[in-house]
């Protein structure tokens, strides 16, 4: 049991300083962003940290509440974060923060007491324990908190993966607000700030600086959110923070059904298809997921079976990275039909593996061996269960042998490989089955330009489900509208909400000058550009929209070029420059397209500072938000443009 002097050492120390890592004397040097995010947290009592997935955000909190401790700023903290990942917390603050008393809240309720009771200087809970333990049952009059602690308040409270506090009315969002309410330090932490929209970042700020949204039913624009939480939000994206990080290669894999795939996919396809057409079923989301789920089993093995041509692919593949003395990580949706059956096929090389039922203690020790030990070449997930909280460097391959809706689901899986600490080329199989709604599922999302990281690094999981419509799931089941019963309450929420995948097929698909009407709508209506206005359609100079405003006292102008087209490279971004370079007053020039922003055009208008580049999804996230039309306008003949 700690002493007072224990907990009063930390704050005896000298103050140390951040910009002198010998004085901090930590287990290995901070890089430069990292720095930077030490001294925000530090100086901002409030604040959401959401860097990329793989830049050390959990290193940084730690040094900054180190620092803050030796500074007397802080007596005592709280760490909220999903159980899955209670233990690296546990460990990051023993490396990182080894002069302060953690204690790591979990088990059962009569365990939980006690931790509550042990003197520390930071506690480390889930998500869902806090919520237990700060709720006053009917029968009872205090919390297990309060009856643990008598008054148990904190100095400084971090919640990590935010997210999980997305939803206001929630019992976990609430347990989060009750113990922030009089904590000095109140911040936040999570790669995904924006899972569900603005409503996410809202709900994150009514904990971390309730004054920015004192009233969650009043509505905000997504630009005023954004302006608001400025000062207060920080996120750097890891290709920027790790230029030296090695490349990921990505390659699909296409493979065929066996016989016996093929004769029970057909079966449960008809089966279901039937079920549709006869009534038996309403077209649903949750009946129409529920077909697919099976499909995608299938795919993977046929009942009974333990082998598929998944997994032989699975086993060359295998073969030759153990031959190589290299390591892999390969992920699945499913347990019965995935982790289970591959660990028996995997065995002889050497596997360790984890699904959402393990214990931290298994999940601790299957990544360390993984990571330590030379004859364990392969770790085996279900998807979600890896998404988060791990490092697993030692793998340079990644296999997805299924896949979600949502690719970014497995990018932040494959990423627990490519991160820091990752010295060679990270290569990436996916495998996929021809003629099934693997393929369908993957065609739907190219056509939407939903397979792209900078289109989908943009959107949040309701933004994605939205850009997918009944029709879609239509297509997938080779189905026709007419043949179906739709639910009236899908059929009304589809005829209110035009989907952002359904805008950004339509950007793609109209007019050039009709796409010009948006753009100039866009910047009036959503951007605050009351003016903007579509130039003649002669001796415009490549400068399809002009604009001003205010801000801040400041007169801002802008020109905008329009590029209805699939992909816009750097050549015409340098055309832009050479328009705004000869014309001081300009402001700022923007290359706005339909389409995507290649990688090399993207760095090209990061590195102007008076260019900025906006891709056909963040406008067709604009359009939808904002609820702009896109209908055609009566603009002049294509000749008088052309002259």
């Amino acid at each position: 049991m700690l002493d007072i002097w224990d907990l009063l050492f930390p704050l005896l120390k000298p103050p140390l300083r951040i910009d002198a890592p010998s004085i901090l004397d930590l287990p290995g040097e901070l890089y430069p962003f990292q720095i930077e995010g030490v001294k925000r947290l530090i100086k901002n009592r409030s604040f959401l940290l959401a860097d990329e997935m793989g830049t050390g955000k959990t290193v940084i909190t730690c040094v900054a509440l180190r620092i803050l401790f030796h500074q007397g700023q802080v007596r005592r903290a709280l760490i909220v974060c999903p159980k899955s990942i209670l233990g690296v917390w546990d460990t990051h603050l023993r490396d990182w923060a080894s002069t302060l008393k953690v204690t790591v809240v979990h088990g059962s309720q009569d365990v939980r007491q006690i931790d509550w009771r042990c003197p520390a200087h930071i506690y480390v809970t889930s998500y869902g324990l806090l919520r237990s333990d700060t709720e006053r049952r009917s029968d009872e009059t205090t919390s297990l908190m309060e009856l643990a602690s008598g008054n148990l308040t904190f100095d400084a409270v971090v919640l990590d993966e935010a997210h999980a506090v997305k939803n206001p009315t929630i019992g976990q969002t609430k347990a989060a607000r009750k113990v922030s309410k009089n904590a000095k330090y109140r911040w936040a932490l999570t790669g995904t700030p924006i899972q569900n929209g603005i409503e996410d970042l809202r709900s994150i700020f009514q904990i971390v600086r309730p004054s920015l949204f004192p009233k969650m039913s009043v509505p905000v624009s997504p630009d005023e959110a954004r302006s608001k939480i400025r000062p207060y939000f920080l996120r750097r994206l890891k290709r920027d923070v790790f230029p030296e990080l090695p490349d990921k290669i990505r390659s699909d894999e296409w493979l065929d059904l066996d016989h016996a795939q093929q004769a029970e996919y057909d079966k449960t396809l008809l089966a279901g298809q039937n079920e549709f057409r006869s009534g038996e079923k309403v077209f649903s989301r949750i009946h129409v997921f529920a077909l697919l789920t099976r499909l995608k089993q299938i795919c993977n093995f046929a009942s009974g079976v333990r082998e598929s041509p998944k997994s032989s692919a699975l086993l060359e593949h295998v073969e030759e990275i153990v031959a190589n003395e290299k390591k892999v990580l390969v992920f699945t949706q499913y347990v019965e039909e995935g982790v289970k059956k591959l660990e028996r096929i995997l065995e002889p090389y050497g596997v360790v593996s984890i699904t959402g039922h393990s214990s931290n203690k298994v999940r601790a020790n299957a990544v360390e061996r993984f990571q330590t030990d030379p004859t364990m070449h392969v770790f085996l997930a279900t998807t979600k269960t890896a998404g988060e909280g791990i490092t697993l460097t030692a793998a340079s391959y990644v296999v997805h042998f299924d896949h979600w809706w949502n690719p970014a689901t497995a990018w932040q899986a494959e990423d627990r490989a490519h991160r820091k600490g990752q010295k060679e080329t990270v290569n990436v199989y996916s495998y996929w089955m021809r003629d099934t709604v693997e393929e369908r599922i993957r065609s739907i999302l190219d056509r939407k330009g939903l397979l792209h990281e900078e289109v989908v690094g943009s959107l949040s999981e309701s933004d994605f489900d939205k850009a997918l419509t009944v029709d879609d799931l239509l297509e997938v089941l080779d189905m026709k509208r007419e043949a179906v019963q739709i639910p009236e309450t899908e059929r009304l929420r589809q005829e209110a909400e035009v989907g952002i995948g359904e805008v950004f097929e339509r950007l793609n698909t109209m007019d050039p000058f009709d796409f010009e009407e948006v753009v100039k709508r866009v910047f009036q209506e959503a951007l605050g550009y009351v003016n903007a206005r579509v130039t003649k359609r002669s001796a415009d100079g490549g400068i399809d929209v002009e604009a001003t405003r205010t801000v801040r006292g400041q007169s801002e102008r802008i020109v905008v070029q329009c590029k209805r087209t699939p992909m816009v490279g750097p050549n015409i971004a340098r055309e832009l420059l050479g328009v705004v370079s000869a014309d001081p007053s300009l402001t700022k020039g923007l290359l706005v397209t339909s389409g995507r922003l290649t990688r090399a055009c993207r760095d090209f208008c990061q590195k102007q500072g008076r260019l900025e580049g906006i891709d056909g999804f963040t406008l067709a996230k604009w359009v939808h938000d904002h609820k702009i039309g896109t209908a055609k306008s009566n603009h002049p003949p294509l000749d008088e443009k052309t002259g």
